[in-house]
């Protein structure tokens, strides 16, 4: 029991309590949700985009009779064009 009363002297202090319910923080919130569904729109077509593009790079490539195997990497920023051994099927409709 000691043992228990010097942990809970040791314990931080609990901050302030929350603040009420404001509405107008609301407004902030759904703007930022908002930008953030822009971006990510914005970098889906940008990807899009890419995948078109090494499309057409690859059906060029096996017309010339060269093979050339690129897969698309998907990360938080950017989409990267990626030389890798094996094919990888990137067409948008499947």
């Amino acid at each position: 029991m000691a043992e228990q009363n010097e942990e809970q002297q040791n314990l931080p202090q609990p901050s302030d309590p929350p603040l009420p319910f404001d509405p107008s923080r609301m407004v902030g919130i759904i703007k930022r949700k908002a930008l953030i569904k822009d971006l990510a729109a914005a970098y889906h077509a940008e990807c899009l985009q890419y995948c078109q593009e090494l499309l057409e790079l690859q059906t060029k490539w096996d017309e010339d009779g060269f093979f050339a195997t690129y897969m698309v990497t998907i990360c938080a920023t950017k989409c990267f064009l990626v030389a890798v051994g094996v094919p990888v099927n990137i067409r948008a409709d499947t």
